[in-house]
């Protein structure tokens, strides 16, 4: 195989040849040999076609003629590993193929005799095109030495050169040609100097000192009468444009732009009225917008090579241009006789404003751009705004429909060669809202807001542009024909309007300053306020400008931002009208309202569906838009009912009471806790839990081997709290908790307060064990940043007693437990580690919720796998469950229990009880790794079905098998004593 003929060479080296030649515009545009390169390696990625080309269908089938069994013979032993239990996924067996492939003699035989064939083409193919250039210069120098002898054996002067005589410029040769272009010499003559400029090398003529001079003769000659004579002109500055460096094209650019401003300005010239419309059959015309679209051209092309250059060069082209566009004459009062400026014929050779769309893309021309419009040229943004404002008021007295149909019926007379006045003007306003829509997109563009418009009073303000950009949607009617009908719906102001807004909408700065406004979400949503009244949406509007309304806001919706502003906008009809217009998004809307307004597990709060429904009935749930909430969210769970003294829980309480013996007491009460947890979990709540852990944790605390933390004794009193505050999260938790409390009958009035002041007390205490620390971390700058609920928990199982809540916490806190229960504890704690207080990382992260993932992979590795998958940690959720105390996502006894069990039977349990959960949904898990939406789904839904009590058994398993573990680390966590 390493040996090769010379026809497989000759066949490799034309598929090359064709490859290169079907790529040769992408490899020729590149800048640099690397950047081409990169493009040939990239070709895959960017080339629809490239699946199609010779050379690689000859590359993938020489691979699998060489190596196709070989792999088959692979992918059959890996299949057969994995039916006898090895596990390997998809990507596992890709993996291990690819490896063996790569690592066979076979593919080392490949790879070697197509690095040598390759290398035999390319070299061949460079001898060839190095023998070809040799005998290309040397056929240029026979030429040229014939025609130089030619040239002094017939004592001819330069006038009398051919037309495709081609020779090194000299000072004297440029001279005689200006000479020669001079207006009163022969027709001929100066058609010859012409084509001998067009064929001389551009830099030939770029080096003559000359070559200013000579662009003023060009410039002056395009106004030759001739229209050979100025073609050829054209012809010499587009290949100028095309072949020439920089500082050639600049000035060939800027002269004739000058050209252009002085031939709008004179009144020789005949530039035709408004009312008259343009003709570009005339031959004044065709010329004219030859010389625009070719300065157009240009503007498109400038900016992918100016940036190379000094800036001067920039912003002279800029200049320039800016300057021509804002031509004005002096116009007479009678609009009918408006003489058109050189804008319009821009936006006839340019309708999108292209060219001032690759202007401002790069910030080096931006800046420029938007600086000379701020100080000498903002009469254009002026003037657009002005097309915008005009077209708005001819849609709103409906004068379009009458315009439109006429100009229908001229344009099929006279084939698309006549624009009339109004449809010059309707040319002029897209092009107008296409250069608006650019410069609204950039923070400087917008800075030039407001604007004074002339005959108007006051300001145009940024936000009155937008209104206006959002009413042409409305009162526009279908464009005018343009070239075809095809084109038609790309240039419809609704279309035009909608395309700038949804760019505005995808760019957050942008969007914040332009959209996300009471006033413009007003103006979008207008149309279903009308609906709503059983009016019309609005005069001569469309359903098509109502889909493209829905498009807007449904761009807006997507972002939070955009989405309250919407939702606030939506519910602006008066108090009396209760009337929604039921669609996808008032039902996320109520949806959301409820969430946040009622607190409560899966049994305790009922939550509207966010999906209508496909019946006769859609959506039966009532809007919740001021309070009351309406009762058919809250459940009618029995709440707080009283419980019989049971036989068990007598049992338990005498456990608490005889602590003869530490450790067998200890083992004693937590073994009657797990036999009540087991037959009647129920009991476990009320005036009961709240006597069983009183008890328990005052009898752990009076043993000096329980606890954890040392005594702190604290003395602070009402008047030392009175003036603390508590932060804005804090107090908003205070009032969530007061009305979930209510709701399950254990709180009553004067709650507030009491919570307010377990609280503030809460805070001074822990301060006392609180060390001082330097870091820049916002978390570690003041006290616990979120609410404290683990607090709020105790509470509410308190019954809403501060005296109470307070004193056991107090207790509590020299326990292990409340590291992992109550937050809020080792916050900045003076007890651990300074450099694990600087990590601003709570133990329970890298304590509890590491374990958990660690027993997961272990315990349920369908459901590890399920997260690995999905790219979300199951850390994030279990610190969500346990930072809230399962707020919202268990009903209120199971978090007592989840409290009471982590109390009892330690720390640890706080790990299986979330193991325990994960047991629970492990199918949900699977399922919803599968829909894509496994953390929306953990997040947001609550844990139905599940309960404490019911994994009881489960938990102790995990308890035997990983107690030690756990316990010995988490009792790490403390600042050892030396």
């Amino acid at each position: 195989m390493a040996h090769f003929s010379s026809e497989d060479q000759a066949m490799l080296q034309a598929m090359l040849r064709r490859l290169f030649q079907s790529v040769k515009e992408k490899i020729t545009g590149a800048p640099s040999l690397e950047c081409a390169e990169e493009i040939l390696l990239h070709l895959e990625e960017t080339d629809e076609n490239f699946h199609n080309y010779e050379f690689v269908k000859y590359l993938r089938q020489h691979i699998g003629n060489t190596l196709g069994s070989m792999i088959e013979e692979e992918m059959e032993k890996c299949t057969s590993d994995r039916n006898q239990g090895e596990e390997c996924g998809y990507d596992t067996v890709v993996q291990q193929v690819t490896k063996r492939t790569q690592e066979s003699k076979e593919y080392k035989e490949m790879m070697h005799y197509l690095k040598n064939i390759m290398i035999a083409v390319v070299e061949s193919m460079i001898n060839k095109f190095e023998e070809d250039e040799t005998r290309n210069q040397e056929r240029q120098k026979k030429i040229q030495k014939e025609k130089s002898h030619s040239y002094r054996t017939d004592n001819c002067s330069d006038s009398d050169s051919s037309l495709n005589q081609s020779y090194k410029f000299c000072q004297g040769k440029l001279q005689l040609i200006l000479d020669q272009l001079d207006p009163g010499q022969p027709k001929e003559v100066r058609y010859e100097a012409l084509q001998t400029l067009c064929s001389a090398p551009p830099s030939d003529v770029l080096n003559c000192e000359n070559w200013t001079t000579l662009c003023e003769k060009l410039t002056v000659s395009l106004s030759d009468p001739d229209p050979v004579f100025s073609d050829r002109i054209l012809k010499f500055c587009a290949q100028t444009f095309l072949l020439s460096p920089l500082h050639m094209t600049k000035e060939i650019y800027t002269s004739l732009a000058k050209y252009l401003e002085s031939y709008f300005l004179s009144r020789e010239n005949h530039i035709p009225t408004l009312s008259a419309g343009v003709d570009i059959t005339n031959p004044n015309m065709t010329r004219l917008l030859k010389k625009v679209r070719l300065l157009n051209e240009y503007q498109k092309e400038a900016p992918s090579f100016w940036i190379r250059h000094p800036e001067k060069y920039m912003e002279e082209i800029v200049e320039s241009t800016l300057s021509l566009l804002t031509v004005k004459h002096n116009q007479s009062h009678v609009v009918s006789q408006k003489i058109l400026d050189p804008i319009y014929f821009f936006a006839l050779v340019d309708t999108k404003a292209v060219w001032f769309k690759k202007w401002m893309h790069a910030h080096y021309s931006r800046t420029t751009v938007l600086r000379l419009l701020e100080t000498k040229y903002k009469s254009l943004v002026t003037t657009a705004i002005q097309q915008c404002v005009q077209y708005f008021e001819m849609c709103k007295t409906r004068k379009a429909d009458e315009t439109l149909g006429h100009s229908k019926h001229c344009r099929n007379k006279q084939k698309t060669f006549y624009y009339l006045g109004q449809e010059l003007q309707y040319i002029y306003f897209i092009h107008s809202l296409c250069l608006l829509g650019r410069l609204l997109i950039y923070k400087q563009g917008r800075k030039l807001f407001p604007i004074k418009l002339k005959n108007k009073k006051g300001l145009v303000s940024l936000i009155d542009l937008l209104v206006l950009f959002t009413q042409l949607i409305y009162y526009s009617p279908s464009c005018p024909k343009m070239t075809s009908a095809a084109h038609s719906e790309n240039y419809s102001p609704a279309s035009m309007v909608t395309e700038v807004l949804w760019i505005l909408s995808d760019q957050k700065e942008c969007a914040v300053e332009c959209l996300y406004n009471n006033i413009v979400i007003e103006t979008l949503l207008q149309p279903i306020h009308n609906l709503m009244k059983g009016n019309e949406a609005s005069p001569n509007c469309s359903e098509t400008a109502l889909i493209h309304i829905a498009g807007i806001l449904a761009r807006i919706a997507s972002v939070e931002e955009g989405l309250i502003l919407l939702l606030y906008g939506a519910n602006m009809n008066s108090s009396e009208e209760r009337d929604f217009i039921i669609d996808g998004l008032s039902v996320e809307r109520n949806h959301v309202l409820v969430r946040i307004n009622l607190v409560g597990g899966p049994l305790e709060r009922i939550l509207p569906p966010r999906l209508l429904e496909k019946s006769d009935n859609p959506y039966p749930w009532p809007m919740f838009s001021s309070y009351p909430l309406p009762n058919c969210y809250l459940s009618d769970i029995t709440r707080n009912a009283g419980i019989k003294q049971d036989n068990d829980l007598d049992k338990l309480l005498l456990c608490l009471k005889i602590s003869d013996k530490q450790t067998e007491w200890i083992e004693n009460c937590q073994r009657q806790f797990c036999k009540m947890m087991k037959a009647k979990p129920d009991i476990i709540s009320g005036e009961a839990l709240i006597e069983l852990l009183e008890k328990f944790v005052l009898h752990l605390t009076e043993s000096p081997s329980e606890c954890y933390f040392p005594s702190v004794e604290y003395t602070a009193t009402d008047a030392n709290v009175k003036n603390e505050s508590l932060s804005s999260v804090q107090q908003l938790g205070i009032k969530m908790t007061v009305r979930y409390g209510k709701f399950l009958s254990l709180l009553k009035d004067g709650a507030e307060n009491d919570l307010t002041w377990v609280l503030k007390h809460c805070e001074r205490f822990l301060k006392q064990q609180q060390t001082s620390i330097k870091s820049s971390l916002l978390c570690l700058q003041g006290n616990y940043a979120g609410h404290d609920w683990f607090v709020s928990s105790l509470f509410m199982i308190m019954l809403g007693d501060k005296e109470k809540t307070f004193q056991f916490l107090h207790q509590f806190s020299r326990l292990l437990t409340s590291a992992f229960l109550w937050l809020p504890r080792l916050h900045i704690s003076s007890y651990l580690p300074n450099d694990t207080v600087e990590s601003g990382i709570h133990p329970v992260y890298f304590c509890s919720t590491h374990y958990i993932e660690m027993l997961l992979k272990a315990e349920l590795p369908l459901v590890f796998s399920a997260f690995h998958m999905s790219g979300f940690a199951p850390s994030q959720i279990c610190l969500q469950w346990i930072t809230q105390c399962f707020w919202n996502y268990l009903d209120w006894i199971e978090i007592c229990h989840y409290i009471a069990t982590c109390v009892f039977l330690g720390p640890d349990y706080q790990v299986y009880i979330c193991i325990a959960v994960f047991k629970h949904l492990q199918q949900d898990i699977l399922q919803h790794t599968q829909t894509q939406d496994l953390q929306v789904f953990l997040k947001e839904e609550a844990l139905h079905g599940f309960r404490v009590s019911d994994y009881f058994e489960y938990m102790e398993i995990l308890e035997q098998n990983y107690r030690t573990v756990l316990l010995r680390d988490m009792r790490n966590i403390r600042l050892q004593s030396t």
